[in-house]
């Protein structure tokens, strides 16, 4: 119960800031990934990556202690599937850090999807994830 009343308030920060962006709400499933797995996004980010070496030093963990949730591409997604876009939620302890992005999926020209569509579904190959906000907040009690 704890974590579905954790996931319902880290999903209510949710926001979609760019035009181009894809709603990953709308891929309706979710999966497991290590905080390793975001390493590059994190090498991006210095600030990102500054609390979340101070939250692993707090909580005793590390990059591959630390259990994420991302939004899952579900099978029907030709190129795509089983890869885990924004929003992430990972734990730290009792601390939860909620990674938020605009997320732009495209295809080999570089076509944009907005929409999750047959269309996107079966062409979309790419997907980047780009002004990251983030949140943290402990878990309710």
């Amino acid at each position: 119960m704890k974590r579905a009343i954790a996931y319902s308030l880290a999903m209510s920060f949710s926001v979609i800031s760019c035009a181009q962006a894809f709603d990953t709400d709308t891929l309706g499933q979710r999966g497991s990934l290590l905080l390793s797995d975001l390493d590059r996004m994190l090498r991006e980010n210095g600030l990102l990556r500054q609390q979340t070496d101070a939250a692993m030093r707090e909580a005793g963990l590390n990059a591959d202690t630390v259990r994420c949730e991302g939004t899952r591409f579900p099978g029907t997604w030709q190129h795509l599937g089983g890869y885990r876009v924004a929003p992430y939620i990972c734990a730290f302890g009792d601390r939860r850090l909620v990674i938020r992005a605009d997320v732009r999926i495209t295809d080999v020209d570089g076509d944009s999807y907005a929409k999750n569509t047959e269309t996107a579904r079966r062409y979309a190959r790419h997907y980047t994830e780009s002004n990251l906000k983030w949140t943290w907040f402990r878990d309710p009690q």
